[in-house]
């Protein structure tokens, strides 16, 4: 199959300027849809516009590694917001392309994507679509996604997982009672998983009550309680409690940092949960149980860039004393996450006494002009025969631009004049034919463009 043209992935921008609005033009988009994007200056001049954004590349190569030798797999190609957000990515890999766009709101979380195809570059068919709401509290929880597929040249809502519903309730006092969940299956939405919350006289959340729909001994689906967590007491919390099916959440959510509470199966007590924490975010877990076992959980921070290590020990009290000792242990985990100067996991290892469970590493090459984006990435797993880590992917950045750059030449007031700028926004003050070898932007009547010289 020919390979899809990749001069509809270009960079260039159609641009139509007002004193309120700027109108980007993206090319070959899905039809049937707004190929238009309209985003007020307000949105894309943001306070944190420059220093969310920096270089990005406009093409990203794959490769994967296969028998000893790397083989192109794709190209990827990228146009952006001002913020850094990806808005248009097309992925190439040598029979096709597949082009998703996104949008997103003013807390740069995507509120919508549409996924189309193309054989020839030219044509596009759609694909899927994702309709995405949030919580206006708690600005990163999905309130709402629902999921489409192209079907019958109509989008169809589909039961694929991505479809379902939030729905947080608060008190007068602005906390979270209620938490439940309903997916989309059967065409209809259905209540999967329901928690509810209880608060004492000074406002504070006590109990903690989990249900989840299931089949009861009649093969009929019913809501069950899983657990409720009683006595609840408190290192920090600001009453936005949405936890679920993972209690762990209240001890590692930034905001609610559970210090004690029981946990009970029906009216069975489960375990114990006691926990300690630190300013700097390390704390330590204990859960004991009534069969005299106990799991102990030490989180720590390792350096400043938020290396860290979780150790897990489980203990048996064998002397039934009450006390768990260092020869009472009868199982020690550890797991090691290694973070580079910009915040990039570059390794991980899971250890089971002193054997490794799971290894993989993450290698990143940098350019002091391109900051903080990787101009290379590999990825590697452990591999248990050679004892070695094998590569299996690798990303290679080409074309990088300053993305709040562009936009500045975006908005630079040149009264229809021909500006040369360079990659950082700079504008040059030489004409077009007296420019070395490299990459510009250049705008003229509104139209922004790039341009290589050779």
């Amino acid at each position: 199959m020919k390979r899809a043209s990749t001069t509809f992935f270009s960079i260039a921008l159609v641009l139509s300027a007002t004193a309120q609005n700027i109108n980007y033009t993206f090319p070959a988009l899905p039809t049937g849809h707004n190929h238009s994007k309209k985003i007020t200056k307000d949105v894309i001049l943001g306070a944190n516009a420059n220093a969310q954004a920096g270089m990005r590349p406009q093409q990203e190569e794959e490769w994967i590694y296969l028998e000893g030798e790397w083989e192109k797999g794709g190209d990827y190609y990228y146009q952006y917001d001002q913020q850094g957000n990806i808005i248009n990515k097309a992925y190439d890999d040598g029979s096709g392309a597949i082009v998703t766009q996104y949008e997103f709101n003013e807390n740069n979380m995507v509120t919508q994507s549409i996924e189309t195809y193309t054989n020839d570059g030219v044509k596009y068919k759609n694909s899927a679509k994702r309709i995405i709401a949030y919580d206006p509290k708690v600005t990163n929880v999905i309130t709402e996604s629902e999921s489409y597929k192209w079907i019958n040249n109509n989008w169809v809502l589909t039961s694929d997982g991505h479809t379902y519903k939030r729905v947080i309730t608060r008190n007068d006092k602005g906390n979270v009672i209620n938490v439940e969940i309903y997916t989309y299956f059967m065409e209809e939405y259905h209540l999967q998983m329901r928690s509810t919350i209880t608060y004492n006289e000074d406002g504070l959340a006590e109990e903690l009550k989990y249900e989840e729909l299931v089949y009861d001994e009649n093969n009929n689906l019913q809501l069950k309680e899983i657990y409720t967590i009683k006595d609840m007491t408190w290192y920090i919390t600001d009453g936005q409690i949405l936890a679920m099916d993972d209690y762990n959440w209240l001890i590692t959510n930034s905001h609610n940092k559970m210090k004690k509470g029981k946990i009970y199966m029906g009216n069975k007590l489960y375990c114990n949960i006691n926990a300690s924490y630190e300013e700097n975010g390390n704390y330590n877990l204990k859960i004991t149980y009534p069969s005299q076992e106990c799991t102990e959980v030490v989180f720590t921070y390792t350096d400043n860039n938020g290396s860290y290590i979780v150790n897990t020990n489980n203990y048996k009290d064998n002397n039934s004393d009450n006390k768990f000792t260092e020869d009472e242990i009868i199982e020690q985990e550890e797991f090691i996450v290694l973070v580079d100067q910009y915040g990039r996991v570059i390794q991980e290892t899971a250890y089971i006494e002193d054997e490794i469970l799971y290894g993989a590493k993450f290698e990143y090459t940098y350019l002091e002009e391109y900051g903080s984006y990787p101009i290379e990435q590999v990825f590697m797993d452990y591999n248990f025969e050679t004892e070695e880590y094998v590569p299996f992917l690798k990303i290679i950045g080409k074309d990088f631009i300053d993305v709040a750059a562009i936009y500045n030449v975006i908005n630079d007031n040149t009264d229809g004049d021909k500006c040369i700028y360079n990659l950082n926004g700079m504008r040059l003050d030489i004409s077009e034919e007296q420019l070395p070898a490299g990459i510009y932007i250049i705008k003229e009547n509104g139209k922004v463009i790039k341009r290589v010289i050779r």
